[in-house]
C-alpha cells in the first residue's frame, strides 16, 4: 500500500538481445548455459547488497538540498547584516538583522541547517564505516 505514491516506472523489452556483455551484472550473472548465478548465495542479502549502492544517493539528495538552503541562508544573513534602515533620529540606521523580527525568521533556518548538515555527516561516516567491512 505504501509503494502506491512512488513515482516507479516499468519499461518491457519484447523480441530484444542484449549482449553478455553489456548486462549489469555486478551481482549477477548469466552463464553460457543461460542459468542465474552470484557469488551472494542468499536472496535476501543479494537484495539488501543491491538496496546499499542506492544509499549514497539518497543521502546525496539531502546533501544538496541542504547546501543550497545553507548558500540561501549566508546570502539572506549576509543582507541582513549589511542592509540598513531606521534608527534613530539624527543617528546612523541600524542594519535589519538586529531586528527581533529578522531574526526570528533567520535564526531558526539556520539552526536547521546545522542540525541537518551534523545529522548527514554522522550518517555519512556511518554507511561509509559499514562499506568498509
Amino acid at each position: 500500500m505504501g509503494l502506491n505514491g512512488v513515482d516507479n516506472g516499468v519499461i518491457y523489452f519484447n523480441h530484444v538481445i542484449i549482449p553478455k556483455e553489456n548486462l549489469l551484472d555486478r551481482f549477477t550473472a548469466v552463464n553460457d548455459e543461460g542459468k542465474f548465478e552470484s557469488p551472494i548465495a542468499s536472496d535476501n542479502r543479494r537484495f539488501f547488497t543491491m538496496l546499499g549502492t542506492l544509499v549514497g544517493g539518497r543521502i546525496g539528495i539531502p546533501r544538496s538540498g541542504n547546501s543550497a538552503s545553507k548558500s540561501g541562508l549566508t546570502i539572506a544573513i549576509r543582507y541582513g547584516d549589511q542592509r540598513r534602515q531606521f534608527g534613530p533620529e539624527g543617528g546612523t540606521e541600524v542594519p535589519i538583522l538586529n531586528y527581533r523580527t529578522h531574526q526570528r525568521r533567520l535564526m531558526p533556518l539556520l539552526a536547521n541547517v546545522y542540525a541537518i548538515h551534523f545529522s548527514l555527516q554522522y550518517l555519512t561516516k556511518k554507511i561509509l564505516k559499514s562499506k568498509r567491512r
